[in-house]
């Protein structure tokens, strides 16, 4: 019997002199999403105000789990002075947002 590999992913966090930068790297799923609730729902707890940059640039792959904290981010985002903005969203990702409408709920740059 073989044992299940799990994806790879992984969050990197850089702090800019414009804010937080919390990249998300892999792909992100259930048996993971946590890796990423933890510090991205810090960063919108902060009370500092800093902006804060979901850089999706190299996320490869998100199931409805990570769809659903994207969603409680800008949850928090809109709670506190909409802070918070994605970008560097690929292809693949980009389909399933567009899909599923978020990409016209996030704050989405370039």
């Amino acid at each position: 019997m073989s044992e299940l590999l799990q994806p790879a992913f992984r969050v990197e966090q850089e702090q800019t002199t414009d804010g937080l930068v919390i990249r998300l790297i892999g792909e992100m799923d259930l048996s993971n999403v946590d890796e990423a609730r933890k510090p991205i729902l810090a960063a919108m707890a902060a009370e500092d105000g800093k902006p804060v940059v979901l850089d999706l640039n190299r996320l490869e792959f998100i199931d409805s789990s990570g769809i659903r904290l994207l969603l409680e981010a800008q949850a928090a985002s809109n709670a506190d002075s909409n802070r918070l903005s994605f970008r560097g969203v690929r292809e693949q990702v980009a389909q399933v947002l567009r899909v599923t409408g978020l990409d016209q709920t996030i704050n989405l740059t370039d």
